[in-house]
C-alpha cells in the first residue's frame, strides 16, 4: 500500500501518513496492520464509536465533535459549557486535558487496529495563556512517534477563531498487543 500525504495547513511540506511495515513490525503510514485488517475509517465511524463508548464526553449533547481522523491526524471540538469553564469565563485546564486526549484517542483509531483498548500512560501539558469561552474550542493532534508498544502524540490545543495555541500537549499512549484473534 503506497501512503498518502497527510495535508499540512501551515505551508509546510506534507508528510507521508502513517502506514504499518508488517516485516518490521512497525507503524509507517494508514491503515495496514499487525492482523492485516484495516484500522476504523474516517472521522465518521470513530465519531460513532466514541458516542457509543463514551457517551458522557461523545454522546448526544455533549458538545465534543471529531471534525478529522484520519492517517494518525485527528481534530475535535468542544463548544465550552458552564461545566467547563473557571470563573472569569475561561476554559478550565482539566477541560483542554480531556479535549486533547480524547482528540489522540481518535487519532490512535484511525490507523492501529485493537486501539480501543489502548490506555493514556502519560500526558504532559503546558497552558500557554488563557482561553475565553467565546467560540468553540479545537485541539488538533498527530502521532509524532508511531511504534509496536507506545505511541507518542503531540496536540495543541486553541480557541477556533486563533491561530496561537492556548495549550500544548505530549502524550504517550500504551498499545496492547494485537493477534489475529484481536476483537475489533
Amino acid at each position: 500500500m503506497k501512503p498518502v500525504s497527510a495535508p499540512q495547513s501551515d505551508g509546510a511540506p506534507e508528510r507521508p501518513a502513517l502506514q504499518y511495515e508488517p516485516q518490521a513490525g512497525r507503524m509507517a503510514g494508514a491503515r495496514e496492520n499487525r492482523t492485516g485488517e484495516d484500522s476504523m475509517q474516517g472521522a465518521g465511524e470513530i465519531a460513532a464509536f466514541l458516542a457509543r463508548e463514551f457517551p458522557a464526553v461523545f454522546g448526544p449533547e455533549r458538545g465534543c465533535v471529531v471534525d478529522v481522523a484520519e492517517a494518525g491526524r485527528a481534530v475535535c471540538r468542544l463548544v465550552p459549557t458552564d461545566d467547563h469553564l473557571r470563573p472569569g469565563d475561561i476554559v478550565s485546564g482539566p477541560t483542554m486535558m480531556m479535549l486533547a486526549d480524547a482528540t489522540a484517542y481518535a487519532a490512535l483509531l484511525s490507523v492501529y487496529p485493537g486501539a480501543i483498548h489502548a490506555v493514556t500512560t502519560n500526558l504532559s501539558i503546558n497552558f500557554l495563556r488563557a482561553l475565553k469561552a467565546t467560540h468553540p474550542i479545537v485541539a488538533e493532534c498527530e502521532i509524532i512517534k508511531p511504534g509496536k508498544r507506545l505511541a507518542v502524540l503531540t496536540c495543541e490545543v486553541r480557541g477556533k477563531e486563533s491561530d496561537e495555541p492556548a495549550a500544548h500537549v505530549v502524550m504517550t499512549y500504551s498499545l496492547p498487543p494485537v493477534t489475529r484473534d484481536t476483537v475489533l
